[in-house]
Parts: structure tokens; sequence; C-alpha cells
């Protein structure tokens, strides 16, 4: 006989409910949904920070966006962190990219790995926007649409106003 949270979880890996209604009707947290989402599948749960090794060079990040998940490297090969189970065609997509011996799964709150996924997405523009502007610099080239260097004060505009932020502070970084 299947339980109620067996057809939650169901629901939760068919798309069927998302994680805000799950956490709204049946007054649950999300760290505690996936921990007990982890159980049912049988797999390990992780919880997330940002301290963690990801994996983000040598896998494109539409894909990582695509199947939302993370990647991060292990003892003996790589895990695959989703927040529902991993299908063949993610496991198939991950081994054209990432050469290992082994790939293991395991399950993470949908909020951590959106978020950790979005601070990837801004790293990936900043970076491609930084060579840009070198490039830009070097040719010394003068454009008579936006340049580089407005386009970043442009992006990181943009994604600070989403954080309703009152104040900017730009610093340098060591490295």
């Amino acid at each position: 006989m299947e339980s109620r949270m067996d057809k939650i979880f169901q629901a939760y890996i068919d798309n069927e409910i998302s994680l805000d209604e799950i956490c709204t009707k049946f007054n649950i947290t999300s760290w505690d949904f996936f921990k007990k989402l982890a159980n049912f599948c049988n797999l390990h749960f992780v919880d997330l920070d940002e301290d963690n090794d990801f994996i983000d060079e040598g896998i494109p990040f539409s894909l990582l966006l695509k199947f939302k998940f993370l990647l991060i490297k292990n003892n003996d090969g790589f895990m695959i962190i989703r927040s529902k189970p991993c299908s063949l065609e993610l496991l198939e997509q991950v081994k054209t990219f990432m050469i290992c011996e082994k790939i293991d799964t395991a399950i993470a709150d949908e909020l951590k790995i959106a978020k950790i996924l979005n601070q990837i997405r801004i790293q990936e523009e900043i970076k491609r926007l930084s060579i840009k502007l070198r490039l830009e610099w070097q040719e010394n080239q003068k454009r008579d649409d936006q340049s580089c260097i407005s386009q970043i004060f442009d992006f990181l505009l943009h994604e600070i106003l989403s954080f309703h932020a009152s104040d900017i502070h730009i610093e340098a970084r060591n490295d």
C-alpha cells in the first residue's frame, strides 16, 4: 500500500506538484522534504553550501541548467546532484563530457541548487564579458554599439537590482 508521502514524492518527481505547493500544503521545510525524498529514492542526501567543490569546467552550463543539476568530484569519480532522481539521458550526457570510472547520484535541496546554478551563470557571464573586454582593449576597438565595459556594468546592475540592493560596492579581490 502506497503511503501519502510516497504519492507526494512521485507527484514531485513527475512534475505534478511544485516544491512550493508541497511546503505550503503539507507544512514541511524544503530541507526535510528532500531528506525524506532521498531516503524514498534510496539515494544520498547532500546538504549543499557554497564551499562544495562544484565542477563547471568541461561541461556546458546549458546542460547544467537544462537538467538542473550540479556536479561534484568525489573519491572515485563524480557525483551528480539533483532535486530529483537522475534520468538515463542525463547520465549519458554527463558521460559524454566527463571521463570517469564511477558516477554517483544524490538528492539536494532544489532551492540551493537553483541558487548555486545562478551563481555559476553570473560567473560565466562575467567571464565572457571580461574576455570580450580584454579583446576590445587589445584591439583598441571603438564601436558604435555599447562598449564591453558598459555591458559589464549593465549586467551587474541588472543582477544587483533584482535583489533590491540599497547600495552597491565593487571591490577588488587579491585573486
